[in-house]
């Protein structure tokens, strides 16, 4: 029981470094910063691959398919943070002289972060869970009806 409290309590801040990190600043341009939502920026990915893996996770934290849901939405977020990062010139939107000045804000540093501790999470509790992530396709009970009970 302490051990998926330790999960829950680390996905759900996983999930919140991302959420604060796409609001914070994702790239810097001097002292001026953008945001992870605005235009150019991949932030509302992040966004909402949190906010659904947040989601997903506490209707589904019984069985080990959450943490294989978790692990690909933390994934995706990964990927739209790594992209952001390797094109803030794009992110920005300005000439050569502004995209040479750009430099990652603390924002899509914070989300970096978040994401590979989702992925990391989601793995570890789809390790940690004792049920197959697919065990919801079998038969719930005898012949169809109503749910299997688990044997001590």
């Amino acid at each position: 029981m302490i051990d998926r409290l330790v999960y829950m309590i680390w996905l759900e801040a996983s999930a919140a470094a991302m959420v604060v990190g796409v609001f914070g600043s994702w790239v810097t341009v001097g002292d001026s910063g953008v945001s992870g939502t605005a235009q150019g920026s991949h932030g509302w990915i992040v966004l909402a691959a949190a906010l659904v893996a947040a989601g997903v996770f506490w209707f589904r934290r019984a069985t080990r398919s959450a943490g294989v849901y978790v692990a690909v939405l933390g994934a995706v977020a990964l990927a739209a943070v790594v992209w952001d990062r390797t094109h803030l010139e794009q992110t920005v939107g300005g000439g050569k002289i502004v995209s040479a000045a750009a430099a990652a804000g603390w924002g899509l540093d914070l989300a970096l972060v978040g994401s590979v501790s989702l992925v990391v999470v989601g793995a570890a509790w789809a390790v940690a869970m004792p049920s197959l992530p697919w065990a919801w396709f079998a038969p719930s009970g005898p012949a169809g009806h109503g749910p299997a009970q688990r044997q001590p």
